[in-house]
């Protein structure tokens, strides 16, 4: 009687294990576009040093941007967009100005190791008041924001 009982799930199970198959290849492409980053983890503030009116060279401030981009794409420009002739008016909170140069040092010529094996590429950006401003008024902190950019 048991044999009985096990026939039939012996023949449901035999007849599933003799089905057919048949399998095509599929291609997959994909094509990798140049891509980059700002990496804004620390976001840069470039911070001047105290200034003084009767310096006949203030010294400037800076700081490190970096870039990250997919392996192989390099940034090919990099500029301050919304003041072309560089210079940038920092204001106080009293509206006083302090007027600025905006810079960069020279572009790097290769990049870094990056994160999961990309490029990283890093750009030194500089902010450098002019001299003889008398009409700034001291003891107040200047402030305003450019933005940089880098074409790839």
């Amino acid at each position: 009687m048991r044999l009985y009982t096990l026939l039939p799930a012996v023949l449901l199970l035999s007849g599933l294990s003799l089905a057919d198959t048949t399998s095509a290849p599929v291609p997959v492409n994909s094509t990798v576009l140049n891509s980059c980053v700002f990496n804004l983890e620390g976001a840069a503030t470039i911070v001047i040093p105290t200034y003084k009116a009767a310096d006949v060279a203030p010294l400037s401030g800076e700081t490190t941007v970096d870039v990250l981009c997919n392996k192989g794409t390099q940034p090919f420009t990099t500029y301050w967009a919304n003041e072309p002739d560089l210079n940038l008016a920092l204001k106080a909170s009293n509206n006083d100005i302090l007027n600025v140069t905006l810079g960069y040092g020279e572009d790097p010529e290769a990049p870094t190791a990056g994160f999961n094996g990309g490029d990283l590429w890093s750009y030194v950006l500089t902010a450098t008041p002019v001299a003889g401003q008398y009409g700034a008024s001291s003891q107040n902190d200047y402030t305003n924001t450019a933005d940089y950019i880098v074409a790839f």
